[in-house]
């Protein structure tokens, strides 16, 4: 059990058998992502909010099974534990963004890296398992006082697909000296006019010391219009 090859089965099934996954692939190649893709690519109405419930579940009923080996119960505990994280709420129900950032925060040289990886973080947690909306570059334009179009981009939106509004707007900088802070305070306030966000965050990435011994922070009036800044 559990140690066959993969196939494909026959198609426009309208009894999809998703727990025969298990026994059909190697558990070493076992995954959601590809347990979603092996019915879609196999299977006609596939409802991917059930393939999920299931997947996980089967996963429980495999570590719980004395009876299978220690192997295949490793590997399930192991999907199980590496299931994306539960997404950190406050006490009124909305996103608590800044647990959201400090879970997805990695350890990288360069802006654009960094702000790729949190991309990439927090498309694969929110987006693909609870349903969230990861853009990562949305373009704006305003016209400017010279009557001509000014292009700019936010570097990421978290935003549930009901919502009209982002949950939060987030700029991603990189050692940046403090004259740069300030126009990026300025910036993503300006991105927040536009979006109108529950919350407005500079997330700054630094690999010097003094990043987190003397930060600079927003002034008053900043910090009155909803700006929040974190350190890494």
């Amino acid at each position: 059990m559990f140690t066959g090859t993969v196939y494909h089965v026959r198609e426009n099934s309208g009894n999809i058998p998703y727990d025969q996954y298990f026994e059909i692939v190697p558990c070493e190649n076992w995954s959601l992502r590809h347990y979603v893709s092996f019915f879609i690519d196999n299977y006609a109405n596939v409802e991917k909010k059930k393939a999920h419930h299931i997947f996980f579940s089967s996963l429980h009923d495999i570590n719980n099974n004395i009876h299978l080996s220690q192997e295949i119960r490793d590997v399930a505990q192991k999907l199980i534990s590496d299931k994306d994280v539960n997404i950190p709420l406050q006490a009124n129900g909305s996103v608590n963004i800044l647990k959201v950032v400090k879970t997805a925060n990695v350890k990288v040289p360069r802006e654009s890296t960094y702000d790729a990886e949190m991309y990439r973080i927090l498309y694969n947690w929110l987006a693909k398992v609870h349903g969230f909306e990861i853009t990562g570059q949305w373009h704006l334009k305003a016209v400017s006082d010279d009557g001509y179009y000014r292009h700019s981009y936010c570097d990421l939106t978290i935003k549930k697909p009901d919502s009209p509004y982002p949950e939060a707007v987030i700029e991603v900088l990189a050692t940046e000296s403090i004259p740069k802070l300030e126009k990026h305070f300025e910036q993503v306030l300006k991105y927040a006019d536009r979006l109108c966000p529950k919350e407005i965050w500079v997330v700054h990435f630094s690999r010097e010391n003094s990043v987190t011994i003397n930060p600079h922070w927003p002034n008053k009036k900043l910090q009155d219009r909803g700006l929040n800044v974190i350190y890494f």
